[in-house]
């Protein structure tokens, strides 16, 4: 019984994964003071990643990957998007994609010394770039009032933002003020998650077909 329940799990868990996201949505959420707001969402392949629109009081757009049955998204004009699995050890596996998504690279970084299971703490990186090209390095990673703030060294270094919620961390970069998304896709292939931006609290947000 067993060994049925971890292959049905692990159906279930591919199938989800494999899912087509890409189509039309409508989004309810809350603000982070509170207040709620509605609208629509679109999510169009773009390669092995996502494009993301918002029409909720105002256009926003992102782009978006799957790790397991989580959607990682960054939001705003020339920001990158890295999402993750946290290992029961506290390791990081992901993958991660440019503002324009298309092709995607992976990611896994191995606890240090003193890391706790919380992240905080550094990384050995180890990953391949969307070419194939392997790269080395470190990542050192805070944590303060719920905001991960991620610091990549592997030879082309990048400051982070990110947030994370049972067991999935989702984590934007790029020149301006990106924000970022971790939604869980639901078997029916709905979308709940989180948000949040530099310097604000947290948001929530439900986007159904």
């Amino acid at each position: 019984m067993r060994l049925i329940a971890t292959l049905l799990a692990a159906l279930t868990s591919t199938s989800i994964f494999a899912a087509d996201l890409a189509g039309n949505y409508t989004v309810k959420g809350g603000n982070p003071d509170g207040k709620g707001y509605q609208g629509t969402l679109v999510i169009a392949k773009a390669g092995a990643a996502y494009g993301l629109t918002w029409n909720s009081g105002g256009i926003s757009t992102g782009v978006g990957l799957v790790v397991g049955d989580a959607l990682a998204v960054a939001v705003g004009e020339g920001c990158a998007v890295a999402g993750y699995r946290i290992s029961a050890e506290g390791g990081l596996d992901g993958q991660w994609t440019g503002p324009q998504g298309g092709v995607v690279g992976k990611e896994t970084a191995t606890p240090g010394v003193g890391t706790t299971k919380g992240l905080a703490g550094d990384y050995v990186v180890n990953g391949s770039n969307p070419d194939g090209k392997p790269y080395k390095g470190g990542l050192s990673v805070a944590k303060t009032d719920g905001v991960l703030r991620f610091s990549w060294r592997t030879g082309s270094n990048a400051e982070g933002f990110g947030i994370e919620k049972d067991g999935y961390a989702a984590v934007a970069w790029g020149k301006g003020a990106c924000g970022v998304v971790l939604y869980r896709v639901g078997k029916d292939g709905s979308l709940n998650g989180i948000w949040r931006y530099p310097g604000t609290a947290e948001g929530s947000e439900t986007a159904t077909r």
